[in-house]
């Protein structure tokens, strides 16, 4: 049987190889997504994790991570996570509603503060372009 270890030395998790890993509350502080964010920021974090904390947890033998990293590999991106329906979630074991609207959520505000963003860069009305913001529209 092989042993893989996994995160800092002081606390080691070893996980069996082909079984899914521990829950992420026995991981170190440092390794946990949430505390991560918090201490090191948002830009820090893989996909996965961001939508691991959006999930809050994950099911039993499988961590938040595992099904952030199971979603996105079907989905590939959070683009695509938003134009999903419920059937197309069915096949992950611990999402009920409540989970995929939080998720879809999440999606839809980024979606928003991308498009005010845009809005705010975009010339008002009687202002005279120089070349700069012209190529900049296109």
């Amino acid at each position: 049987m092989k042993l893989k270890t996994k995160f800092k030395q002081k606390e080691t998790a070893i996980v069996e190889e082909g079984k899914k890993s521990a829950g992420i509350k026995s991981w170190p502080e440092d390794d946990r997504p949430r505390e991560k964010l918090l201490k090191n920021g948002e830009h820090t974090l893989s996909n996965s994790e961001l939508l691991a904390i959006l999930l809050r947890s994950g099911v039993k033998g499988q961590s938040a991570i595992d099904l952030a990293r199971e979603i996105l590999q079907k989905f590939k991106t959070f683009r695509n996570l938003s134009h999903t329906d419920l059937v197309q979630w069915k096949e992950f074991k611990g999402l009920g509603q409540a989970k995929i609207a939080q998720i879809k959520a999440a999606i839809e505000i980024g979606r928003r503060f991308r498009e005010d963003e845009v809005k705010e860069n975009q010339p008002r009305s009687g202002t005279v372009l120089g070349e700069g913001s012209i190529l900049f529209l296109f």
